[in-house]
């Protein structure tokens, strides 16, 4: 999330400040852990803190009687779960991830992951399909779970690898979003609501009139809940410089350039979502065709540099 290394990687929060709290004993797992995951939830509190990652989930312990099951998954049997329903009433937003049992024998989701209030986020691949990975819902008394969901198979990260797989890496990428939401509101009102915040994110994805038990309500659009939340009216937005669009039947990216600029030429930049630069041109006219025939199916982001400006837009390419 504050990842900022210019020119190959850019975190979701960068401008963000952070606290790290590490409640999780990795020798052992007893029910212990989430005594120590409220503890930790309750500093965040008294430090005021507005958003929260956690890539914790608790299902199983060393000591089989500690065991939570299905029917435990309500939210009000683990007190990690309980903890995490009160800090979303105090005005934290909670995301956590629902955990990666999608292809164990548990399948389930698990605690705090189980939680009223919060935003539980489960894992897609590239092409928005669900990861083989991503824990199931819904909570044992029918909420929708998880609510929302992200890239969770190859998300960028800053390792020699340079990407990583799992539920724990698809919450940090709906908690950095919210951050720049919460940033970006603060601008221009004086407070914000919990609830309001996490309805309108499942409002905006994609299968909210259809959710499921694996992705929920799906990919969620904050641009769809800054309009929601009237931010383009108070802030001047200025107008785009372009507009591109994906042709499925010849494999083809279509630019269409609008006249804001008095410059010439303008150069085009597309890069997968891992920050990888898979195509340059330099253009003239209005309108640009560029063939991405061999790109692999997935989100890019094409840039236009203009006049030593550039516009950002991203694309789907199936």
């Amino acid at each position: 999330m504050i990842g900022n290394l210019l020119g190959k990687y850019l975190g979701a929060a960068p401008k963000s400040s952070y606290w790290l709290i590490r409640t999780e004993y990795a020798p052992t797992e007893y029910m212990v852990e989430t005594d120590f995951w409220t503890s930790g939830i309750e500093f965040a509190d008294s430090v005021g803190i507005d958003v929260v990652n956690s890539s914790l989930v608790y299902t199983e312990f060393d000591d089989l009687s500690m065991n939570f099951t299905y029917k435990d998954m309500n939210g009000k049997v683990s007190r990690a779960s309980r903890a995490a329903s009160l800090a979303a009433k105090k005005g934290i937003i909670v995301c956590n991830s629902v955990g990666n049992y999608g292809s164990s024998l548990w399948q389930y989701l698990g605690s705090p992951a189980d939680a009223d209030g919060i935003i539980t986020v489960g894992a897609v691949i590239s092409t928005g399909s669900p990861s083989i990975l991503s824990s199931y819902g819904p909570s044992s008394e029918g909420r929708v779970k998880p609510e929302i969901c992200a890239l969770g198979i190859s998300t960028a990260f800053v390792d020699k690898n340079g990407s990583v797989n799992g539920t724990s890496y698809a919450s940090p990428v709906i908690t950095g979003t919210v951050a720049c939401l919460i940033q970006a509101l603060k601008e221009t009102k004086s407070y914000f609501d919990v609830e309001s915040i996490r309805t309108l994110l499942m409002q905006s994805s994609s299968a909210y009139h259809n959710p499921t038990d694996q992705l929920g309500y799906d990919i969620p659009d904050f641009d769809k809940v800054l309009r929601y939340l009237n931010f383009y009216d108070s802030k001047k937005v200025e107008p785009s410089n372009f507009e591109p669009n994906y042709d499925a039947h010849d494999k083809t990216i279509h630019i269409v350039l609008f006249n804001n600029s008095k410059t010439t030429e303008k150069i085009i930049r597309i890069y997968s979502i891992t920050g990888c630069k898979m195509l340059e041109k330099t253009i003239t006219g209005t309108i640009s065709i560029l063939p991405v025939n061999k790109f692999p199916a997935g989100v890019y982001l094409v840039s236009i540099y203009d006049n030593g400006k550039m516009e950002s837009k991203k694309i789907v390419v199936r």
